[in-house]
């Protein structure tokens, strides 16, 4: 039974430490495919069920030295789990008004950011889009400001 999953990894960001990954997670029973993203921290896995499970795979990635957050499970796939699992994970998830959890610290600091967590996609869109816009005017008045200083000198 081949199952595929996906596992939150963080190691180091150079193609050639996810290449080592995959080879390492190869290399061993019932790991039939492995792809490591280090950009996205992310490393998909197809492994034969009956012969290593879900936490095998994670305890392979961190004999390889990178750090695993487990296996990446859409959020209302995890609703229904027991009340003490919610509660070791309630310091940091993301509230969202469909999820039943509390907000939580990183719920905190993406409202410091400027975002929410009931944000619709497209006010998410255009808050993007005014960041950008800000960073960009920001780019330009920097430019401005050192062509006039090279033109006319600092006094």
């Amino acid at each position: 039974m081949a199952t595929e999953a996906v596992f939150a990894a963080r190691g180091p960001l150079r193609a050639s430490s996810a290449s080592g990954l995959e080879r390492h997670l190869l290399r061993h029973p019932g790991v039939l495919a492995a792809e490591a993203n280090p950009v996205a921290q992310q490393v998909a896995v197809r492994h034969d069920g009956h012969v290593i499970g879900a936490d095998g795979v994670e305890a392979l990635i961190r004999d390889f030295g990178w750090t695993c957050g487990g296996e990446i499970v859409p959020c209302h796939l995890c609703r229904d789990e027991t009340p003490a699992v919610e509660a070791a994970h309630a310091g940091h998830v993301l509230a969202h008004p469909d999820a039943g959890h509390p907000a939580g610290e990183m719920a905190a600091m993406a409202h410091e950011m400027g975002h929410g967590a009931g944000m619709s996609m497209a006010a998410m869109v255009r808050d993007m889009r005014n960041r950008f816009l800000v960073a960009v005017n920001a780019l330009l008045l920097k430019r401005t400001k050192l062509e006039g200083i090279r033109r006319y000198g600092a006094g």
